[in-house]
């Protein structure tokens, strides 16, 4: 995996609560997230945070 970067784009396949509500399991197509937030680990490594546009 490569480690994110500034300007990165990711793409997540967000699963809407109102699909959730009617039985899918996955979300529909790959969607580009609002927020990634690079959070350091008590390992030392560091994590992304995505949080999806609604």
């Amino acid at each position: 995996m490569t480690e994110p970067e500034h300007g990165h784009v990711i793409l997540y396949s967000y699963l809407w609560a109102r699909e959730f509500d009617r039985g899918e399991e996955s979300g529909r197509k790959a969607r580009p997230t609002c927020v990634m937030v690079i959070v350091a680990g008590k390992n030392g490594r560091t994590r992304p945070l995505l949080f999806p546009d609604e």
